[in-house]
């Protein structure tokens, strides 16, 4: 066992044991092996990665040993305080959305909200859910570099992809289908052991869906099925599907869920929702309340319906821990702490470029910009999106200084109550006292 790290840049939180085995077979990048240590009383890895500009970044990798909210946050808590990590993150499984995601795909959460909080009204006698939509965002830096690692990951070593099943339980049952439509017995076909490896598990599945009767007969319902599939498909069944990454919301809730019409009630609060888990608005509320970035993701390992394909999980589980450290070595700026990287500038003799170049590290963000803004008396309507932070924190000193609703001093006054040791800020509200 090792003592526990003192400069920790990522935690990466995982719900259950074999999802954080998965997260300690990641090696990609790595300087330092996994090392097992003690952290509160818990079992934890820590391990040292190369990031994309040749930095070195700690991450330390732990599990809560039960899924839900709750105990992430509950957990999350005491290993912030003795860890002080830069960055909150989360790997494992979710259920994903059928129709827009494949089993085995990786999701990366660009928002999280929890799908079961909110109030039960009666309304003409007919009970009502009234949700509460409170949600979660990671900034827009992290989701451009989300969205950037869901190409990146291609030109890796992807010797982990070895993982996923060649063939989903889905297809071995459409070939089984498919052989029998065509009157013949699939146990008898030359590729029998190829196309069907699973054969147990894929007569009792077709059995649910209500598809053959015993032995091994079609019924009415598993003919049109069939039938349907390859009028859309007249040249052989469809091939098993890339593995893709999405970035998209996630919604958390507190029970595990078989409902096949479970994403027609989200999209109606949440149209691109993609994933379905148990954790995420609790790992974001922490992140949140510690004011610290987090990156979640989740691979698919099933559809939240009754038909479970038990055998993604690992492969699941592995995907989403790869593409997550891939994200973090190439996201240096993340595990750079806001007072540490401010330019170097002497606070006596600050022109207009430096104040604007400090303003833009110090919130380099819209959302935070809006919020700093209303914060000192303005409006939203009078600021303008512009992507790059520099560009609009001009644009934003400029009309602060020729007579906006917010004055500089108003600005300046809040700003540094959310950056108290900033000593130029300090020294440019003194300036506008004077």
């Amino acid at each position: 066992m090792y003592s526990t790290p003192s400069n920790t840049d990522i935690l990466i939180m995982c719900a259950l044991k074999d999802e954080y085995d998965q997260l300690i077979e990641v090696n990609s990048g790595i300087s330092k092996n996994w090392q097992e240590f003690n952290v509160s009383d818990r079992n934890a890895s820590k391990a040292e990665f190369v990031t994309d500009s040749g930095t070195t970044i700690t991450i330390v990798a732990t599990w809560v040993a039960s899924m839900g909210r709750e105990s992430v946050q509950a957990v999350v808590g005491r290993l912030i305080s003795e860890l002080n990590p830069k960055c909150l993150a989360m790997s494992g499984i979710c259920a994903g959305r059928r129709g827009k995601t494949q089993l085995g795909d990786v999701i990366f959460a660009d928002r999280l909200w929890s799908y079961d909080v909110g109030k039960r009204v009666v309304e003409n006698g007919i009970e009502v859910f009234q949700g509460d939509t409170l949600q979660y965002k990671p900034s827009e830096t992290i989701v451009q570099n989300m969205q950037r690692t869901s190409t990146l990951y291609k030109n890796q070593s992807m010797a982990w992809m070895e993982l996923k099943p060649q063939y989903s339980l889905e297809a071995q049952e459409n070939w089984v289908l498919s052989q029998l439509i065509d009157n013949k017995k699939p146990v008898e076909q030359d590729n029998f052991d190829e196309k069907c490896p699973d054969w147990s598990d894929v007569i009792l599945r077709l059995r649910k869906r209500g598809y053959i009767e015993k032995p091994v007969k079609l019924t009415e319902a598993g003919i049109e099925y069939i039938q349907d599939l390859l009028l859309l498909n007249p040249r052989g069944l469809p091939a098993e599907p890339e593995f893709s990454v999405h970035v998209a919301p996630i919604a958390t809730g507190a029970t595990v869920t078989e409902d096949e019409q479970i994403y027609n009630k989200l999209s109606s609060y949440m149209r691109k929702v993609l994933g379905l888990d148990m954790e995420g608005s609790g790992l974001a509320a922490s992140a949140d309340s510690y004011d610290m970035p987090f990156i979640f993701a989740k691979g698919v390992s099933d559809f939240a319906d009754p038909y479970k394909d038990d055998r993604y999980r690992t492969f699941a589980a592995r995907a989403s821990a790869e593409l997550l450290i891939l994200l973090l070595r190439n996201s240096e700026s993340l595990f750079t702490r806001k007072e540490d990287k401010l330019p170097e500038i002497e606070s006596d003799n600050m022109d207009s470029d430096d104040i604007v170049r400090l303003l833009a590290e110090l919130y380099p963000d819209f959302d935070e910009t809006q919020v700093l803004w209303e914060r000192a008396g303005g409006k939203l309507s009078d600021l303008e999106n512009k992507s790059r932070p520099y560009t609009r924190w001009h644009t934003i000193w400029k009309k602060v200084n020729q007579g906006s609703e917010v004055t500089p001093k108003a600005l300046l006054q809040i700003i540094q109550k959310d950056n108290p040791q900033c000593i130029a800020i300090k020294s440019l509200l003194k300036a506008y006292h004077s």
